[in-house]
């Protein structure tokens, strides 16, 4: 758990930078955009997993709900970004205009660490894939 945390913390800035703050300017011209807020929704989804483990350690949670709640989160937040996107796209590729529920960096920024709590949660399952047997050679004799 405290490797988690350390490596999640190690990566939450060097990825806030590579937001594309100021990004162009030593071309002569600077780029802006929206905020994603990424450091914001960051600390709060890694704060909500760190209460959800807490709770699932003294059994205030059972594990098949905690699991549940991550299932359904990755699943809600993947349908959410994957919606967005394909209005984007409709958007941009051929001018039609369907309403804009949600916001995609957002919803994206959320799938990305559920999906890496995910992938802890059951790294046992990914080990696994990808241990190598050695093949025993046939003896000859």
């Amino acid at each position: 758990m405290k490797k988690l945390l350390f490596t999640i913390m190690l990566l939450l800035p060097s990825i806030s930078f590579a937001q594309g703050q100021g990004l162009g300017e030593g071309l002569g011209f600077r780029i802006e955009h929206e905020s994603s807020n990424f450091l914001l929704i960051s600390i709060i989804t890694i704060l909500l997993y760190i209460i959800m483990l807490i709770f699932k350690q003294t059994k205030i949670l059972n594990t098949i709900l905690y699991k549940k709640i991550l299932n359904m989160g990755l699943l809600i937040s993947f349908l959410l970004t994957t919606y967005s996107a394909f209005v984007s796209i409709f958007w941009r590729e051929y001018k039609i205009e369907l309403p804009e529920l949600v916001d995609h960096k957002f919803w994206g920024i959320i799938m990305i660490y559920l999906s890496i709590f995910h992938t802890l949660e059951r790294r046992w399952f990914f080990t696994n894939m990808f241990k190598f047997k050695k093949k025993e050679e046939p003896q000859i004799k």
